[in-house]
């Protein structure tokens, strides 16, 4: 799968900071409205592949019987240069 570079994309760039703006996490739902985005599990994947750590747990059900996922960032890409 291709993937958005962060720096070239403002969808990745919504999707981090709504995650860094709550330390609890957001369900799928909130960080859909927070970053105005359609598919957070897809967002959160594509910032994995950079280096993010997110967590992603379920956390219910809802009223309907969906499965409600909270996501949230437990670490940054290290800015440090590991030897080969």
């Amino acid at each position: 799968m291709a993937y958005a570079a962060i720096e070239n994309s403002p969808r990745l760039k919504a999707t981090l900071a709504a995650l860094k703006a709550a330390p609890s996490g957001l369900t799928g739902r909130d960080l859909c409205i927070q970053a105005n985005i359609m598919n957070p599990g897809e967002c959160t994947s594509e910032l994995r592949k950079q280096g993010y750590e997110i967590a992603c747990t379920e956390e219910a059900r809802s009223a309907a019987g969906r499965r409600v996922f909270r996501y949230c960032l437990t670490g940054e890409p290290s800015t440090v240069e590991r030897p080969a």
